[in-house]
């Protein structure tokens, strides 16, 4: 039975050991820089085994799963690369890929494939973890230029395994790609939350006439900020080039609005319309 460690066991990390534990062979070891949580997900049914150190929850894992921070992942690297066993497979889930592949081209060239599951919650932490959240979900993978094919057709298996349906493209297209639909809705969703908190210093009754429109577009605003602000730094100039274009169209759309122009607005409304 392979030997699957999962370094944070968060909303994802959770998730995924669970889904391991229900739909798969292996058996997961848990580790979590946060006293108690890699206990607790035993507990949850997340993990077979709370490891006391990532060295320990390492050593001797098939498949290592880096399920924290793009900051701590890139920490994380370099004694991934003294601890790894020969011939595993190791990923990570991070929302940007660039700065973990470059670091990663540096010390595991052949055996780490960043990766990023397009699934999740507001929430966050092992409490929201659920099993099912990777069935029918994009598991994008971005193979360095080094990887190990085999290394990279074993997490495209594990990734299935789990539900999901693994998509192959570079680490560039991928945060350019991520910017426009994960990235840029986030700030965009904090934007407006802070704006509307603003008004209704002035108006209490604006959020008792906030309906299904609103707390659909700002549902995400509920997400970690600090977690948020990492991503978006280190995926900065995919995500300014986005909100910069964003900017340009609700400038055009304020234009309409001074002109009165009905036809303008319906055509910049139906450009964007979901069908």
């Amino acid at each position: 039975m392979t030997r699957i460690a999962i370094i944070g066991v968060g909303l994802i990390g959770g998730s995924v050991g669970l889904a391991v534990r229900s739909r798969g062979p292996g058996r997961v070891v848990a580790f979590d820089s946060q006293p108690g949580v890699a206990e607790r997900a035993v507990a949850r049914g997340a993990a077979d085994e709370a490891a006391g150190s990532f060295e320990k929850a390492v050593s001797g894992a098939g498949l290592v799963v880096l399920a924290v921070p793009p900051a701590q992942i890139l920490a994380l690297l370099p004694a991934l690369a003294k601890h790894l066993a020969p011939g595993a497979v190791a990923t990570d889930v991070g929302s940007v890929k660039m700065p973990i592949a470059e670091a990663a081209r540096e010390c595991l060239p052949r055996n780490f494939v960043p990766s990023h599951p397009m699934a999740g919650k507001e929430t966050h932490g092992l409490s929201s973890a659920d099993g099912d959240l990777f069935v029918g979900a994009t598991w994008a993978i971005t193979p360095l230029e080094t990887s190990d094919p085999a290394v990279v057709s074993a997490l495209e298996d594990f990734v299935t395994g789990l539900g999901a349906k693994p998509l192959r493209l570079t680490p560039e297209r991928h945060d350019a790609i991520v910017a426009v639909t994960s990235h840029a809705p986030h700030a965009l969703a904090y934007a407006l939350h802070a704006l509307a908190r603003t008004r209704a210093e002035a108006e209490p009754e604006l959020f008792s006439l906030a309906a299904g429109g609103f707390h659909s577009t700002t549902r995400v605003a509920a997400s970690d900020p600090a977690l948020w602000t990492q991503i978006c730094l280190a995926n900065r100039e995919s995500v300014r080039d986005v909100l910069q274009d964003l900017i340009g169209r609700l400038e055009t759309t304020c234009d309409a609005l001074e002109r009165a122009d009905a036809e303008a607005l319906e055509a910049l409304f139906t450009a964007g319309r979901r069908i």
